[in-house]
C-alpha cells in the first residue's frame, strides 16, 4: 500500500529504541532494525495512537520549525512506514505468534549462590552456632496442585509463577513479606524432616547448613522476637521520617535471593521482547503495566506500606521500567492513582555501590534532593505532591524499577 497523506497509521509494538552518543538512535523490531536521526522518537511519539499522516506532520511541524529538520521528520515517516515501525490497519490486525514462551518466574534453593546475587547477599555473615538454630515458625510448604495454607488474599498474583515443584513460603515477621522458593526433591525432604524434628540442623552438610541460613529456614531461636521488634522501631523511625522530609528510604525490603531471581526474570523479558518501549518527553523506558511479578512484590508490601505511612492503603498499579543508556525521567508529579510511590530498584547492570547508584531527584519544599538506591531498596514518598526526575543514565548502564503505587483504602476511582 503507497503512503499518501490520508494514510493512518501507527507505530508498531514492542518496539525498542537505543539512543547514541552522537545524537543518532537505532531502532528495534524482533527481527529488523533502523539507525535514524534523533527525529525518530518524535515521530514515534506522534504515531503513538492510529492518526492521518498528514495531521501528524502537522503536530511534528510545531516542533521542527527549521524547513530542514521538517523535510527529514517527513522522509523519516516514509522510510520507518517501509520498515514496517509505522503500520496501517491492515498490518496492525495481522496474527503475530511471539518469538518465544513468555518466561516464568522461579527461585530455588541450591548451595552455590546465584550469578545474579548482589554484592550485599554474598557476604557470609556471622558465624552461626548450629546447636543454636531452630526451625522458622514462620515457613509452610505448599505442594504441587495445593493451594496455600491461609487467606488466598496473601498470595495473589502467582501466574507466572514456574509450575510443576513444591513452593517454600517464608514469611518475615517484620515486614510481613512472604518470599517463595521452588524446591527440588533434595529440599523438600530434608525441609520436611527440620519440620518434623526427624533432622537436627547439626547434622546437614555445610553447604545445606549455609543455604537454610541464607534463606531464614534456620534462625536464631531470637529471630521471630528480635526482627519484629527491629522493625517495630524502623517503622517508627521511617514514620518520622516522611513528617521530617516528605520521604523515607526503606533499605534492603526484599530478600537478596529473590532480587537475583528477579534481576534474571526482568532480563529475561527484556531480551525476549516482552517489554514495550514507552516514549515520554523525547526519552524511551521499556515497561510493562501491572506486569504479574511486579504485581506480586507490590502486593507483598502492603502490610509494610500501612505500617510505613500509618494509613490504609491498597494496591492501585505497579509499573515495570527498565531504563537503558541515555533514558531519562522529565520533571514530573502524578495522578491521583499514585498517592504513595515507592520506587523498588531491582536492578543495576554493571552493578554499582550506593555511592555511584543513579539517582532520583525529588524537590522539597523548593528543595532538590538526590535519593540513591541499592538493589532491594525502596523510596517511599506522594508522588502527587512531590515533583521527581531523573538525569540521563549513564553510557552502557541499564537499571530496573518496579515503580508501586498505593492509594487511600477508601479511594473510589480507576486504580489502573
Amino acid at each position: 500500500m503507497n503512503l499518501t497523506p490520508n494514510s493512518i497509521l501507527e507505530r508498531a509494538p514492542n518496539l525498542k529504541v537505543q539512543i547514541l552518543n552522537h545524537g543518532e538512535i537505532i531502532i528495534f523490531m524482533h527481527d529488523r532494525w533502523v539507525k535514524c536521526i534523533s527525529h525518530g522518537l518524535a515521530i514515534l511519539d506522534a504515531f503513538a495512537q492510529p492518526i492521518v499522516v498528514s495531521e501528524a506532520v502537522r503536530k511534528l511541524g510545531t516542533r521542527f520549525a527549521d524547513p530542514k529538520d521538517r523535510a527529514q521528520a517527513i522522509d523519516l515517516i516514509s522510510d520507518l512506514y517501509r520498515a514496517g515501525f509505522l503500520q496501517n490497519e491492515s498490518q496492525r490486525n495481522e496474527v503475530r505468534r511471539p518469538l518465544y514462551p513468555k518466561p516464568t518466574f522461579e527461585c530455588f534453593l541450591y548451595e552455590r549462590p546465584p550469578v545474579l546475587l548482589p554484592y550485599s547477599g554474598r557476604s557470609s555473615g556471622p558465624v552461626v552456632d548450629r546447636n543454636a538454630v531452630v526451625i522458622n515458625k514462620r515457613i509452610q510448604i505448599q505442594m504441587v496442585g495445593e493451594p496455600p495454607v491461609g487467606s488466598t488474599d496473601m498470595f495473589p498474583h502467582c501466574a507466572r509463577f514456574l509450575s510443576g515443584y513444591p513452593l517454600l513460603w517464608v514469611q518475615h515477621p517484620g515486614t510481613k513479606v512472604l518470599t517463595p522458593y521452588w524446591l527440588n526433591t533434595t529440599y523438600l525432604e530434608l525441609i520436611q524432616g527440620l519440620i518434623a524434628g526427624e533432622i537436627s540442623p547439626s547434622e546437614l552438610d555445610p553447604a545445606v547448613f549455609s543455604t537454610l541460613i541464607r534463606a531464614n529456614v534456620l534462625v536464631p531461636a531470637d529471630y521471630e522476637e528480635s526482627q519484629a521488634r527491629a522493625w517495630q522501631e524502623t517503622f517508627a523511625d521511617l514514620f518520622m521520617q516522611l513528617q521530617s522530609q516528605q520521604y523515607a528510604i526503606v533499605r534492603s525490603i526484599i530478600h537478596p535471593l529473590q532480587i537475583a531471581a528477579l534481576r534474571k526474570y526482568f532480563r529475561t523479558l527484556d531480551h525476549k521482547n516482552f517489554l514495550i518501549a514507552d516514549l515520554q518527553g523525547g526519552s524511551v523506558r521499556y515497561a510493562l503495566h501491572n506486569e504479574e511479578v511486579a504485581q506480586f512484590i507490590q502486593h507483598q508490601l502492603s502490610e509494610l506500606m500501612i505500617c510505613v505511612t500509618q494509613e490504609l492503603v491498597k494496591p492501585s498499579y505497579s509499573f515495570l521500567s527498565l531504563y537503558k543508556s541515555g533514558s531519562f525521567l522529565a520533571k514530573h508529579s502524578d495522578r491521583p492513582q499514585c498517592a504513595w510511590n515507592l520506587s523498588l530498584l531491582i536492578d543495576t547492570d554493571p552493578e554499582r555501590e550506593l555511592s555511584d547508584s543513579w539517582p532520583i531527584s525529588l524537590e522539597v519544599s523548593s528543595r532538590t534532593k538526590e535519593i540513591r538506591l541499592e538493589m532491594g531498596d525502596g523510596l517511599l514518598y506522594r508522588g502527587t505532591e512531590i515533583p521527581h526526575w531523573r538525569e540521563a543514565l549513564g553510557n552502557g548502564e541499564t537499571t530496573t524499577l518496579i515503580l508501586c503505587h498505593f492509594v487511600p483504602e477508601d479511594f473510589e476511582g480507576d486504580l489502573d
